[in-house]
């Protein structure tokens, strides 16, 4: 899976799991489908710094003359 299918799943689960949080009748359900947005935004903000560090890792370095 490439980093954009990564972030993309991840954005999309977290929006899920905190919709099936708001639709829950049963507070400890709605908190495991927190805890799952939480961690599928964790994962999320990991592939971003991944790709922000791939592209800085890519930028060629400029020296003044």
């Amino acid at each position: 899976m490439s980093h954009v299918e990564d972030r993309n799943y991840h954005q999309l689960r977290a929006e899920a799991e905190l919709q099936l949080a708001e639709r829950s009748d049963d507070p400890a359900i709605a908190n495991i489908h927190r805890e799952l947005a939480a961690m599928h935004r964790r994962l999320l903000m990991t592939t971003v710094e991944a790709d922000e560090s791939l592209a800085l890792a890519a930028t060629p370095i400029r020296r003044g003359h």
